[in-house]
């Protein structure tokens, strides 16, 4: 109890002396600075490891070292003491102006508050449109790869059909001149057994026909090197070029903004603006808090202490200039000197 107390700036000797339901509204004013600081804390840690952290594609998370999550603790754990010492200030003003002045500043704490956990919300999703834009970023190197295996296969492709169609002309003054050495009667053939006219036609024939296939097939082997060097020289050129998925903390916050955007049917858009509202509310709700109640026994009880000592300080210091003598003290009861 003396924890709430103390986060809503109570005195217990003081709050001792009220009823009970001033004791309970004292505890519920520090019980809303803990719940902010603490959402504040869980807020900024996670800000921090998308910002230290190395993202780990298998694991879907973070990798931290133990130094930099042990930075990462002590900047979370400051922020959110700043932001409940700020929050215990404005529960503990006296004057209702000063929480009129908080509410711009709620606001403004809530909001920036409120990415980080509406970015841990939609993790999932955001994670899922980071690769859809790298695939998306990919797809101009993935259509001219596309585009030149294509054109190569179907060059290389009818170079095969060539060395088909010569390679059976081949075949076939081949047989001719095995037909004319052996005198067999056909069609192109003479019937006169020996390596004739017919024979030396049928032999030149089939000579020419086996250089046309030999630099037929050289060009394929060209042209399979050439594809193979091409290949690697436009790896090399995705590697350079190609879009890296980048899971930072500003990444994904374009992609979550782009996430509501396209969402035709607006459920991250009501999600993300449900959650912002949540945060700025529970920064709101001590000011509101502030600004609506009534004077409380306590602040009753603690205005009269101050104006008592305010008094007797005033009669002290009036009696102390009196006095001839300037080295004696000034003494309050309720102000202990050590």
């Amino acid at each position: 109890m003396n924890l709430l107390y103390n986060l809503s700036k109570t005195d217990p000797a003081l709050v001792t002396k009220c009823n009970s339901r001033t004791r309970m509204h004292q505890r519920s004013m520090g019980l809303f600075v803990l719940i902010t600081a603490l959402f504040a804390f869980l807020s900024s840690y996670y800000a921090l490891t998308t910002i230290f952290g190395d993202w780990d594609e298998f694991s879907q998370s973070y990798a931290l070292s133990i130094k930099d999550m042990v930075l990462v603790g002590v900047c979370a754990l400051l922020y959110a003491l700043m932001i409940g010492l700020i929050d215990r200030e404005i529960v503990a003003a006296k004057n209702k102006k000063a929480a009129l002045l908080r509410i711009p500043l709620a606001i403004l704490i809530g909001v920036v508050v409120s990415v980080p956990i509406k970015i841990k919300v939609l993790e999932r999703r955001i994670n899922q449109k980071i690769k859809d834009e790298q695939i998306e970023g990919m797809l101009p190197f993935k259509r001219e790869q596309d585009k030149f295996i294509s054109a190569t296969d179907s060059t290389i492709n009818n170079l095969e059909l060539q060395i088909n169609y010569y390679t059976k002309l081949k075949l076939d003054e081949e047989k001719r001149m095995e037909g004319e050495d052996l005198g067999y009667f056909g069609t192109g053939l003479s019937g006169l057994p020996g390596q004739g006219p017919h024979f030396s036609y049928a032999r030149n024939n089939a000579q020419n026909y086996g250089r046309v296939i030999d630099e037929l097939n050289e060009k394929i082997r060209e042209k399979q090197e050439y594809r193979i060097q091409r290949l690697e020289q436009m790896q090399k050129d995705f590697n350079i070029y190609k879009p890296d998925s980048s899971y930072d903390l500003w990444s994904k916050y374009e992609a979550l903004h782009k996430l509501v955007k396209e969402d035709k049917s607006n459920q991250s858009r009501m999600m993300v603006l449900g959650i912002t509202l949540l945060f700025i509310l529970l920064e709101l709700i001590p000011s509101l808090i502030k600004l609506l109640s009534q004077e409380c026994e306590y602040e009753m009880v603690n205005e009269y202490v101050d104006a008592s000592v305010r008094k007797k300080f005033e009669t002290s210091l009036a009696d102390a200039e009196a006095n001839s003598d300037p080295d004696s003290y000034i003494i309050i009861p309720e102000i202990q000197v050590a």
